[in-house]
C-alpha cells in the first residue's frame, strides 16, 4: 500500500474554504486506498472563518494526524523559529517560521515511513516539499490552490505577477518551479497565470484538478412555490469582493419591479476590514429590508442552511483575469443550487457559465448586466425554469480519481 505525506497547514480542522478543498482532497486519496499522514497547523483565530468542524468524515480514514501549531506574535522566539528555518532549509520569509517545526515532525515520520508522495498545501508547506523532496528523495505533488505570494496575486488582491520579489524568494520560486514530480492547480487559468513567473515550471507536469464534487451529491430539494426569489451569498465580501454593483443592480430590479419579491442574504463575515461596507451600501441603496446579514456556521450546518434558498450567489473582485475557482461553486453544485455569479467578464467562473454549469452571470464592473441577470433568475423561478442538467462529470470524485492515477506512480 502506497504511503502519503500530506502537509497542509490549513486542513484539519475545517474550520474555513481552503481547509475543506483541503480535506475532500485528502478524502478522496484515503478512498484510493492510500495511506495518508497528515501535518496540519490545527487553528489559527485570526483566520477562522467559520466555527471549526473537528470530527468530520473527511479525515476518518486518515492514518495519523499531527497539529503543529505556532505562535503568530511578534516575539523573541518567533524571530528565532525564523532564523532556524533559514539555517535548515535556506529560505525565510515573514511566517515560514512554521515549517522549522512541521519539518521537526515531518522527519520523524520519515524515519519510519517510506513515503511514496510528499502533497503540500499552502504556505509555507512548500519550503517543507522542497526539503524532504531534496533529502530523502520522496516524489514531491505541489498544489497551488492559489497564485504563490500574495504580492503577486492579481490587482485587487496583490500587485499582479510582476511584482518583484527578494533575490532569496526569486531563488526558492525557482527550486518550487522546477523540483516537484507534478503540480496541481484548480484551473487552467491559474495555471496559465503561475507559468508566467514561475520559471522553469514544466507545463507537462502541470495538471488541473478542480475542488471536488463529492459522489453523495444530494437530491434536489423541493422548496414550497412561492412568488419570491430567496439569494444566499455564502463566505466574505469587503474591499476585494465588493457587493455596491450587485446591490446596486438589486435596488434598481426592485424599483422597476415593486411587485417583485427580492430577498438577499449573506452568511459569513462580512466585511473583513472591520469597516461596515455592507451595512452602509444597504441603507445608501435603501435595501434594509431585502436584506439579510448572519454570521458564519459549521461547514455542514451551513450547506444544509443552503438548502432553503432558490438561488446562490457569488460575487467576485474586479480582476483583469478571474484565474479563481471559488470553493463555494463546488458547495453550491453540491447542494443542486442554481448559481448567480459576479464576475470579471474574462475567467474563470464566465467560461463554467458558458457551459452551463453557472446558470446566470453578471459582469462585475457592468450594473445593468448584473440587473438583467437578477431578473432572468426571477422569471426562471416564477416559471419553473430554475433546475437545469448540468454535465458536472469535470468535478467528479471518478474525474479526479482518474487523473491521480495518471500521474501518481
Amino acid at each position: 500500500m502506497k504511503k502519503i505525506l500530506f502537509v497542509a497547514p490549513s486542513s484539519y480542522p475545517v474550520n474555513g474554504p481552503e481547509s475543506m478543498v483541503n480535506a475532500k482532497h485528502i478524502y478522496v486519496l484515503c478512498k484510493m486506498g492510500y495511506i495518508v499522514d497528515l501535518i496540519t497547523r490545527g487553528v489559527n483565530k485570526r483566520h477562522v472563518f467559520y466555527p471549526s468542524d473537528e470530527c468530520h468524515k473527511f479525515f476518518s480514514k486518515v492514518n495519523s494526524i499531527s497539529e503543529v501549531p505556532v505562535d503568530t506574535r511578534m516575539n523573541l522566539s518567533t524571530l528565532v523559529r525564523h532564523v532556524m528555518t533559514f539555517l535548515k532549509t535556506g529560505f525565510v520569509y515573514k511566517g515560514a517560521d512554521w515549517a522549522i517545526t512541521a519539518l521537526s515532525k515531518a522527519e520523524q515520520l520519515c524515519k519510519v515511513n517510506k513515503y511514496d508522495f510528499i502533497f503540500t498545501k499552502d504556505f509555507p508547506s512548500e519550503i517543507v516539499g522542497l526539503y524532504l523532496s531534496k533529502k530523502y528523495g520522496i516524489k514531491w505533488i505541489s498544489t497551488w490552490n492559489d497564485p504563490y505570494m500574495i504580492e503577486k496575486y492579481p490587482f485587487p488582491y496583490g500587485q499582479g505577477y510582476n511584482f518583484k520579489e527578494s533575490f532569496m524568494r526569486r531563488r526558492l520560486i525557482k527550486q518550487i518551479s522546477t523540483r516537484p514530480y507534478a503540480h496541481l492547480f484548480p484551473s487552467s487559468r491559474l495555471r496559465d497565470y503561475m507559468l508566467k513567473y514561475m520559471k522553469g515550471m514544466d507545463a507537462q507536469k502541470c495538471y488541473v484538478m478542480p475542488h471536488i464534487l463529492l459522489d453523495s451529491n444530494p437530491k434536489e430539494t423541493t422548496l414550497p412555490f412561492k412568488e419570491e426569489l430567496n439569494i444566499i451569498h455564502t463566505g466574505s465580501v469587503g474591499r476585494e469582493r465588493n457587493p455596491q454593483n450587485y446591490l446596486k443592480a438589486l435596488s434598481i430590479v426592485l424599483h422597476d419591479h415593486p411587485e417583485w419579491r427580492i430577498h438577499t442574504t449573506f452568511l459569513g463575515i462580512v466585511d473583513r476590514t472591520k469597516g461596515s461596507l455592507l451595512y452602509d451600501l444597504a441603507e445608501r441603496f435603501h435595501l434594509q429590508g431585502f436584506i439579510e446579514i448572519l454570521k458564519p456556521m459549521q461547514y455542514d450546518e451551513c450547506m444544509t442552511f443552503v438548502k432553503k434558498y432558490d438561488l446562490c450567489l457569488i460575487i467576485e473582485a474586479d480582476c483583469e483575469e478571474g484565474i479563481f475557482l471559488p470553493s463555494k461553486v463546488i458547495d453550491y453544485l453540491q447542494n443542486n443550487k442554481p448559481i448567480l455569479t459576479v464576475s470579471p467578464p474574462l475567467g474563470v467562473l464566465y467560461d463554467l457559465h458558458s457551459t452551463g454549469v453557472v446558470d446566470y452571470f453578471g459582469d462585475v464592473n457592468d450594473v445593468m448586466s448584473i440587473k438583467h441577470a437578477i431578473e432572468s433568475a426571477y422569471l426562471d423561478k416564477i416559471k419553473g425554469l430554475n433546475f437545469k442538467y448540468k454535465d458536472l462529470t469535470h468535478f467528479s470524485e471518478q474525474t479526479i480519481i482518474k487523473l491521480h492515477e495518471k500521474f501518481l506512480r
